[in-house]
């Protein structure tokens, strides 16, 4: 009997999917203004929180982004140091290369902002100023940083160029995405158009939002790639008015209005629609990966006729759901899910709801193991990746060798450092990288998690 305690013990320890998993509350006393997005450290196990916050928990003046680190709430920076949004609001948030960007508005203007470990700044200068316009969605591609929302930057801030929703940071300025004045993404009409979302797939950037046109090429179906010099469309077909991106065993997903599309390389094609009985609010906000399973959030009631509240997962088969979802116990207001994220084996949701499952929670919960056994994951474990044929002349072939399941990214630099080819990929499917194009010649491909990296040399022929 002592021998099969230990036993259990160890496991316990070991494993934290054995532990007890449901949804737990992260604070004590409520939140008194909304959390509607998420960034993390993965390296220092630091979960970053944004929206329209003055307060968290008990903490107070936390300038509209705090940081959870080790069970406890914390403002990021000096509570003296103000945060450019401080008057605002914070739409997204994005932890690139030890940096926390974020983006928002003020009622008459858009501000990028970052946090550099000390102190906030505002990136660029005098390129804020833009009437009712917001930043909605930020990533990285060989280098830059990528911005999107609703703004239109004129020639007099940026260099001589106009930014039309969409732009790119250099590491010195913000540049347009094409030859002005036919520069980002715009529409026929001379207002109301915007870029909602933007992700990196395949050294792509895929963005959707409302517009008819992506530099001088027209786009029929608000959806756009650009691949670092020129735009191209994404297929003819948009089927969920597209919101947000996800990479899930090497395959990118889409969510929006009514459900989740699949992209096949030409098109997209449906892949699960929602349905919400019980609000007219029918929508897929958020996505992520968790145990392998692709997990989604937003305002639906059923996804591809599997009843789900507000969330639910894919495990490649069949779709299922957590615990009893999301929902609010008054009448007041929709409830939903706005953004998920996943550090340390556990899972994080955000939104408009009072509780998650049978546990009262305001705004931000998380689903993992019991606080007595802790939040933190197993030890980190080696990273290594198998990469063939090696010399090769088109196709290289990577697969990460794991024991954990989770998201990495890859980044193939040329003998001078300039990197050259991005991506993402998950842990045990394998990734084919096309690298015909380039010249024959040493490279480097580094791959991270963002806790740990490994590197390794191949030759183009």
């Amino acid at each position: 009997m002592k021998k099969n305690l230990i036993i259990g013990i160890v496991l316990l320890s070991l494993c934290p999917n054995l532990r007890a998993q449901r949804w737990y509350s992260m604070m004590t006393n409520g939140v008194y203004s909304g959390i509607g997005c998420f960034a993390v450290d993965r390296v220092n196990s630091i979960l970053y929180v944004g929206g329209p916050l003055t307060q968290v928990d008990t903490l107070q003046n936390v300038w509209k982004v705090a940081q959870w680190h080790e069970g406890v709430w914390q403002r990021v920076g000096p509570s003296s140091v103000l945060n450019p949004l401080h008057s605002g609001h914070v739409n997204c948030l994005a932890f690139i290369d030890n940096v926390l960007y974020e983006g928002g508005g003020y009622p008459s203007q858009m501000t990028i902002g970052y946090f550099d470990g000390i102190t906030w700044q505002q990136l660029g200068s005098g390129v804020n100023r833009a009437s009712g316009a917001e930043v909605y969605s930020i990533d990285s591609m060989f280098g830059d940083i990528y911005f999107c929302g609703n703004f239109v930057i004129d020639s007099t801030q940026v260099g001589g160029d106009t930014v039309n929703c969409v732009t790119r940071w250099d590491g010195t300025h913000l540049q347009p995405l094409g030859t002005p004045p036919h520069a980002g993404v715009y529409a026929t009409w001379t207002t109301g158009y915007d870029a909602r979302s933007l992700y990196r797939f395949n050294n792509e950037i895929f963005i959707s939002g409302y517009f008819t046109m992506a530099g001088t090429i027209p786009i029929n179906n608000s959806i756009a790639r650009w691949d670092g010099a020129n735009w191209m469309t994404a297929g003819t077909h948009n089927y969920v008015d597209a919101i947000c991106f996800l990479e899930y065993n090497g395959e990118l997903y889409c969510g929006g209005w009514g459900g989740i599309q699949k992209w096949n390389g030409t098109d997209w094609v449906m892949f699960a629609p929602t349905v919400n009985s019980t609000s007219p609010w029918n929508w897929v906000l958020a996505m992520t990966v968790y145990n392998n399973e692709l997990v989604v959030g937003g305002g639906f009631s059923s996804i591809d006729g599997v009843a789900a509240n507000n969330i639910a997962k894919w495990d490649g088969t069949s779709w299922s759901t957590f615990d009893s979802g999301f929902y609010l116990t008054t009448s007041i207001g929709n409830s939903g899910l706005t953004g998920l994220a996943v550090m340390d084996g556990n899972l994080f949701a955000c939104g408009t709801f009072d509780m998650a499952g049978h546990t009262p929670a305001h705004s931000i919960a998380r689903w993992g193991p019991d606080s007595i056994l802790g939040v933190h994951a197993v030890p980190e474990q080696p990273l290594s990746f198998a990469l063939y044929p090696n010399p090769v002349n088109d196709a290289l072939h990577i697969i990460i060798q794991s024991q954990q399941t989770e998201l990495f990214e890859y980044d193939v630099c040329d003998v001078t450092g300039n990197i050259v080819l991005t991506g993402k990929l998950s842990s045990g499917i394998q990734k084919v990288i096309p690298v015909k194009n380039l010249s024959a010649g040493v490279y480097c491909i580094k791959v991270t998690n963002g806790r740990s990296f490994m590197v390794k040399k191949f030759l183009k022929e």
